[in-house]
Parts: C-alpha cells; sequence; structure tokens
C-alpha cells in the first residue's frame, strides 16, 4: 500500500492533521491504523462493513486545508494529475433531479383531472472523473486527425491547429511513449533564456509528473509541444534526480531523432517545409551548433534551406546544391552578409561568377554559427569566400599564370604592406576577384565582417 519509499502516502499530512486507513484482506480481518504524524500510530482490529475487501483511507483535514473538500478543487487536481491513470477514479458529488408528479387529493387517490406539477430532489451519485483514455496510448492509426488537433489545443492553448505531429513508442530496455507536435508558428519569447520552457509534460504511468521538464528535450527543440510517459522513471522523482536520471538521457535522445524524423517527413510538402522553415530555421542551426547533438549534425544538414546566386527567388538544399555543382569544383561555397540584396553586389563573388560555380548566400546570424560546426556536407568542405584562404580550383596553365603575377607584383604587395602598417595583416595578390581592383579579407580563424557587426550589435 505504501510502496516502496511512502513518500507519496506520507504527503497526506501536508493537508490532513490525522489519517486512518482501513484494510481487508479477502481471507483475513479487518484492521484500522491510524496516526496524527506524530511518530506514533495505533493498529486496531476492526468491523467495518463498508469494507469487504481493499482499503480505505480518511482524511481528517487542517483547518487551513479546507478548500480541499471542495468538489471542483478535488476534480481539479484528478483532471490535472491522474485524469489518465487506467484505475477509475469516483468522486461523490451532489446531485439534482426533477421529475413530474401528479397532486392527489386527501383521499391519495389520482384523478385526471389534476395538474402536474415539479418536484426538485436532491441525492449523491459517483461520478467517474477519469472517463477519457489517454490518446497517446491508442495506436497511432486508430486516431483521428480531429482528435490529434483537439489534443494540440487543449495542452498548448493554440488556437491554430499543429504543423506537424509525431506520436510513437519505444519498447526494448525502457519503454516510453511520446507524441510531439511541431506547431505553425514559433513563440515570440522562443529565446527567452528567463523564462522557464514547459512544452512538453512528463507522465509515468499515465500519472501526471510535472510540464517544466527542461532536460526532456535541448534548447534548440523547446518549440516542439506534446507529453513524454515513461513506464521506467519513479512516480516520485524529483527535478534534482531527472537531470542526473539514465533513463531520460535516452529518452531526451529518441526525442530528438523522432522530431528529426518529424521535419524531413515534412519536407515532402513543400508548402508546409516553408512554413516550418520560416519558423524554426534559427532551431535547426542551433541544432548544428549543439556539441551534444553532433551525432545528428548530417540529418540537420539535409534540412537548412539557402538562397544562392542560382536560386532565384526560392530556396535551395545542400543536396540540390551539390547535385548542381560543376565538373572538377570542390567544395561548397557561400558568403554571409546582411541581406541577399547586398551580397548580390559582393566583389567576393566575380571569379565564382565567372567560373559558374554556385554561391550559397547567409544572411541568418545563426548561419556563421552552424558553419563552425558544419565543416563540411557529402565530404564537401564549406568556404566562405570573404576568408583568407580562399582559393578556387583551376588548371595547371591558370596556376602557372598566377605564380608569375604573384612573383611580378611582390614589390607593389610590399608597398601597401608598409604604407598601411598594422591596420592590415599582410598583403597578397589575389585570385578571388576579376574586375575589382581590390577587397578586404577575414583572416582564416577570425570573425567575417557580417559576424563582427552581428557582435557589436
Amino acid at each position: 500500500m505504501i510502496g516502496q519509499f511512502g513518500v507519496g502516502f506520507y504527503s497526506a499530512y501536508l493537508v490532513a492533521e490525522k489519517v486512518s486507513v482501513v484494510s481487508k484482506h479477502n481471507e483475513d480481518e479487518t484492521y484500522l491504523w491510524e496516526s496524527s504524524a506524530g511518530g506514533t500510530f495505533v493498529v486496531t482490529r476492526v468491523e467495518d462493513p463498508t469494507v469487504k475487501r481493499g482499503t480505505k483511507i480518511i482524511l481528517k483535514l487542517k483547518e487551513d486545508q479546507k478548500q480541499f473538500l471542495e468538489e471542483r478543487t478535488i476534480k481539479d487536481l484528478v483532471k490535472k494529475h491522474s485524469e489518465f491513470i487506467s484505475f477509475p477514479i469516483s468522486l461523490q458529488v451532489e446531485k439534482t433531479t426533477t421529475r413530474e408528479v401528479t397532486e392527489s387529493d386527501d383521499d391519495g387517490v389520482e384523478r385526471p383531472e389534476k395538474k402536474k406539477k415539479k418536484v426538485t430532489e436532491v441525492g449523491f451519485v459517483w461520478e467517474l472523473q477519469n472517463k477519457q483514455k489517454p490518446i497517446w496510448m491508442r495506436e497511432p492509426k486508430e486516431v483521428e486527425a480531429s482528435e490529434y488537433s483537439a489534443f494540440y489545443k487543449a495542452i498548448s492553448n493554440d488556437w491554430e491547429d499543429h504543423l506537424a505531429v509525431k506520436h510513437f513508442s519505444v519498447e526494448g530496455q525502457l519503454e516510453f511513449t511520446a507524441l510531439l507536435f511541431c506547431p505553425k508558428r514559433a513563440p515570440f519569447d522562443m529565446f527567452e533564456t528567463s523564462k522557464k520552457k514547459n512544452n512538453i509534460k512528463l507522465y509515468v504511468k499515465r500519472v501526471f509528473i510535472m510540464d517544466n521538464c527542461e532536460d526532456l528535450v535541448p534548447e534548440w527543440l523547446t518549440f516542439l509541444k506534446g507529453i513524454v510517459d515513461s513506464e521506467d522513471l519513479p512516480l516520485n522523482i524529483s527535478r534534482q534526480h531527472l537531470q542526473q536520471d539514465k533513463i531520460l538521457k535516452v529518452i531526451r535522445k529518441n526525442i530528438v531523432k523522432k522530431a528529426i524524423e518529424m521535419f524531413e517527413e515534412l519536407t515532402a510538402n513543400a508548402a508546409d517545409y516553408k512554413i516550418f522553415y520560416e519558423q524554426f530555421a534559427k532551431n535547426l542551426k542551433l541544432g548544428v551548433h549543439d556539441h551534444e547533438n553532433a551525432q545528428n549534425r548530417s540529418k540537420l544538414a539535409d534540412l537548412l534551406r539557402y538562397h544562392s546566386t542560382q536560386s532565384g527567388d526560392e530556396l535551395t538544399s545542400l543536396k540540390d546544391y551539390v547535385t548542381r555543382m560543376k565538373e572538377g569544383q570542390k567544395n561548397i561555397y557561400y558568403i554571409a552578409g546582411e541581406s541577399k540584396a547586398a551580397l548580390e553586389k559582393s566583389p567576393f563573388l566575380e571569379q565564382c561568377a565567372k567560373k559558374g560555380f554556385e554561391v550559397l548566400y547567409m544572411t541568418d546570424p545563426m548561419d556563421e554559427y552552424a558553419m563552425q560546426q558544419l565543416r563540411d556536407y557529402e565530404d564537401k568542405k564549406f568556404v566562405c569566400l570573404s576568408k583568407e584562404g580562399f582559393k578556387l580550383e583551376e588548371t595547371e596553365d591558370e596556376a602557372k599564370e598566377h605564380e608569375r603575377q604573384r612573383a611580378e607584383f611582390q614589390a607593389v604587395c610590399t608597398f601597401f604592406k608598409s604604407t598601411l602598417g598594422d591596420k592590415v595583416g599582410k598583403v597578397v595578390l589575389s585570385s578571388r576577384l576579376s574586375s575589382s581592383p581590390c577587397v578586404l579579407v577575414t583572416g582564416e580563424f577570425g570573425w567575417s565582417a557580417n559576424m563582427e557587426r552581428i557582435m557589436k550589435a
């Protein structure tokens, strides 16, 4: 009855000054256990005809806890914590009924001409509180789209339908079921670190535990809504234990995996994925930058979209970029800046344009953070046009000509370096330009001009 530690049972004393437990085994006597939490208890054998088999618990509430006798309070508590448990929970509620009776004379004989009157009767009935079977415990193929929609709106307080849903179970060394929803809009305070994230509700065996378990999902996935129901976590687990719990870490890993699957499924519908990417592109890039998420970087890279010198007004994927690469092109070229319009005028594009190499435009401040971790894609290295070390693929004849030009203009470079002094790191002859006379570049491991602009903002 008390369980492993008795924490749940003794929590009764938070509201009660005395607890009485009447318990009867089917083949034994009835016993009464009583205690006022003073360190002692009394067990006596009793006769209680109301308990033929099982257990009855009676709480004598403290004077300042009488609100727990109110019907509305009890219903709200059951709904919040135990609405979905498999055992029936019934509450004795006051029921008012009205029925019609025919008026009779004093002799007690009813006559047809007599009028009927309404009689109101007040009684008590047992009312089942947890009628609803948890939607996540049903087979996904049995759940209607309208049911998912209604459940999403109930847990998220969103007036719009969700954009995507992922309903799955994991079985094996541990068991849990999860129902994840991707909303259509990003919350306005999504990246506000001081705000508690309460989008994923944690249940243990259908009992609600908490709605702000921040360790269930990484920071970049906190926009997801849904529930996780574990069969293995203890009911009385604390927030501190959750942070160290190995089971939770496995659950978190699986949630990330399934969330990415949900995003991949969205790509099948261009219109839906456009909505998703407009709202949550920054989250994907944070996921790429996340040091704990290295094993999923390639999958997230498949989800990234960019404007490019060849995509027009549409966004292109990295996979499509690779399929369009010119013969002899070994790298993926990109340039970062404030806007697509500004980048289109950049002199850094000149040589790539001359050779017909496509260049990705990265205009989101998160792009360069992502590139710090996403160094290559399908064995193609990412190369920033505005950084030192950029070198286009060239033929043997082109290489010889550039070497000749470097020797010819070495004196000019030395002159400019001595004139500019410490204002520049070095002055070199470059093959990255075709019509512009010169350009400033960033050191290979330094911030780009765009990143410096962002950091100063």
